[in-house]
């Protein structure tokens, strides 16, 4: 076990970029998704250090949510932000609040449903009762879709 744990760390490392965040590959440049899921890797494996979040902390800030950002990639740079310490940038509630008055929830797969309801929540930004009405009318085919909707109306899980 305490070698398959060094052999994960040893692959999430690699694809550490100097400036902060990691990449899919050691070549290819850091995204916040990526990034996402190298900290959940480091954070379950206790891995999760200072200098890291230092550099996550940099990183963040030089990519910020803007207009174009997709709902689950905002979701997850707010989850990463949190876990750095820092605070979402001005105009950041605007943009979801904008996005959740386009939207159509019923046109929505569960991934981004879950995403805009907990980024809603992580930003105190009511969402009523429209998101959990929806996702409990969606059908789940997988169980990924099973998590997502459970996650905006846990009583999915109990019917």
């Amino acid at each position: 076990m305490v070698k398959k744990r060094e052999e994960i760390l040893e692959f999430v490392q690699e694809r550490e970029k100097p400036e902060g965040g990691f990449g899919a590959t050691p070549r290819l440049p850091a995204t916040v998704e990526d990034t996402y899921f190298a900290v959940r890797t480091l954070r379950e494996l206790s891995a999760l250090r200072e200098n890291i979040l230092k550099r996550l902390r940099a990183f963040l800030k030089g990519k910020p949510p803007g207009p174009s950002t997709q709902p689950v990639v905002l979701q997850r740079w707010l989850w990463l932000a949190a876990k750095a310490g820092l605070r979402p940038p001005e105009g950041v509630k605007d943009l979801l609040a904008a996005f959740l008055r386009r939207i159509h929830p019923h046109s929505l797969k569960p991934l981004v449903l879950s995403a805009l309801y907990e980024s809603a929540r992580f930003l105190k930004i009511p969402v009523g009762e429209d998101l959990p009405k929806v996702a409990c009318t969606l059908r789940p085919r997988t169980l990924s879709d099973l998590y997502h909707l459970s996650r905006v109306a846990p009583e999915l899980l109990t019917q």
